[in-house]
C-alpha cells in the first residue's frame, strides 16, 4: 500500500463526527508523533481498516474496528507500547469487589453471571487473613490485559484521608474519579488488589495507547518514566498508569480496602478533552508517511 487508500479517509471522518471518538483519534496522534506505538503495529492497523471498513450501510461504528483489531491474535496487539515503564516494586489494581470475589475468590462461581454483592465482612476478611488458596484466575479485563497504577501513589492519597487500612467512601469516590474509572459509578464496595514486590517483571509492561482505551475515560499522556496518565472524572488528581498483560492470581497478592463510592452522577465533558482542531490533516500526512516509508 503506498499511500492512504479511501477506506482509511472515509473511516476517519466517521471517527470525526463525535467527540468521544474525536479523543480515539487525538490518541492515535499522539501515539503515531511520539512513536508509542511500533510502526508495525500502526501498518497492520490501517492496513486492517482498509480491508475491512465498508464504504457503504449497514456498517458497523467507526471505533468498534478499533477493538476488533485490537482482540485479533497472534500477534498480539494490546500491551505493546513503549518505552516499558520504569518497574517499581509494586502496583495496584482498582476493581469493584463483586468482580474480584465473582472471578478471583468464590470457587462456586466459575463460569457463571456476576449476581452477588459482597459484603463489608468478606472483604475485610480477605484484607486481614488473604485470599486463600483457592484464588484463581488471571488479572485481565476483556482484552488480554489489565490496567494498575502506582501503589505508592495510592497509599499518599490514603494519608491524605486516613484510609490507610480502613474503607472510607470519600476516598473512594476521589480514588475513582481519579483513575477516570466511568464504569464504577454505581454505589458499590470497591478495592483495591496489590500485586506481590516486583510482580510484573517478567512480563510485559507498557503504557496505554488507543488500542487499550478505547470505551474508557481515556488520553495517550506521558506521565514521566514512560507511565502514562489518568485522566480524571472529576477534580485535578491524576495517577501514573499501565497495562500489563495477563498475569496469574494467587495467594501472594493482598486486598486492601476503598470503600463505597458515593452514587453522583458524573458530567464528565468528552467535547473539552478531544477539543476543536481539526486532526485529520495532520493524521492524514501522518498515515501517508508510515505506509509510504514503510512500502
Amino acid at each position: 500500500m503506498e499511500q492512504m487508500g479511501p477506506k482509511i479517509r472515509d473511516w476517519l471522518r466517521a471517527m470525526n463526527g463525535a467527540d468521544a471518538r474525536r479523543i480515539v483519534l487525538r490518541n492515535l496522534a499522539f501515539d503515531i508523533v511520539n512513536q508509542r506505538v511500533d510502526r508495525s503495529i500502526l501498518r497492520a492497523f490501517f492496513e486492517y481498516i482498509e480491508e475491512y471498513w465498508p464504504l457503504t450501510k449497514p456498517r458497523p461504528s467507526a471505533e468498534v474496528m478499533v477493538k476488533r483489531f485490537a482482540r485479533t491474535e497472534p500477534p498480539r496487539r494490546v500491551c505493546c507500547g513503549v518505552p516499558r515503564p520504569q518497574d517499581v516494586a509494586y502496583c495496584s489494581r482498582v476493581m469493584d469487589a463483586r468482580a474480584l470475589f465473582h472471578f478471583h475468590i468464590w470457587p462456586e462461581s466459575a463460569g457463571t453471571t456476576i449476581e452477588y454483592e459482597v459484603s463489608t465482612d468478606e472483604i475485610e476478611r480477605i484484607t486481614l487473613f488473604g485470599v486463600g488458596p483457592a484464588a484463581r484466575g488471571e488479572l485481565r479485563s476483556e482484552l488480554p490485559m489489565a490496567w494498575v497504577t502506582q501503589t505508592d501513589e495510592v497509599t499518599k492519597l490514603r494519608e491524605e484521608y486516613g484510609a490507610i487500612k480502613n474503607s472510607d467512601d470519600a476516598f473512594a469516590t476521589m480514588l475513582r474519579d481519579a483513575l477516570g474509572l466511568y464504569h464504577l459509578i454505581r454505589n458499590e464496595e470497591l478495592v483495591e488488589v496489590v500485586y506481590p514486590e516486583n510482580r510484573t517483571q517478567g512480563f510485559r509492561l507498557a503504557p496505554p495507547t488507543f488500542l487499550e482505551g478505547l470505551d474508557l475515560v481515556f488520553q495517550s499522556a506521558d506521565g514521566g518514566g514512560g507511565w502514562g496518565r489518568t485522566l480524571p472524572l472529576a477534580g485535578d488528581v491524576s495517577l501514573p498508569e499501565a497495562v500489563h498483560e495477563p498475569i496469574p492470581f494467587g495467594g501472594t497478592f493482598t486486598v486492601r480496602m476503598v470503600g463505597r463510592p458515593y452514587a453522583t452522577r458524573v458530567n464528565f465533558d468528552w467535547g473539552i478533552v478531544a477539543g476543536t482542531a481539526d486532526l485529520l490533516p495532520e493524521l492524514e500526512r501522518l498515515i501517508d508517511d508510515i505506509l509510504e516509508r514503510d512500502e
